[in-house]
């Protein structure tokens, strides 16, 4: 990981975290709702898919967060060699 994380990095790795605690708001809700009505009701479903949708998103953006990524500036010696 890299000493100094940008604000990219940083933001991706909030967003990561809060996509991993709306992915356990969707299985609260999936089960609450799965017990009165069964995964037959397409609001379940829609929270099934929300639900692995908000995990894998979860891992993404954490794994973009925590990896070194390289400037892409030009540097003033690059740009007088044109």
């Amino acid at each position: 990981m890299n000493q100094n994380p940008n604000l990219f990095n940083k933001i991706s790795l909030f967003s990561g975290k809060l996509s991993f605690v709306l992915a356990l708001l969707s299985a609260v809700f999936l089960y609450l709702r799965v017990d009165e009505q069964g995964f037959q009701n397409p609001i379940s479903a829609s929270l099934l898919g929300s639900l692995l949708f908000c995990i894998f998103m979860g891992v993404l953006l954490i794994l973009i967060g925590r990896c070194n990524l390289p400037s892409f500036k030009l540097d003033a010696s690059e740009q007088g060699e044109r």
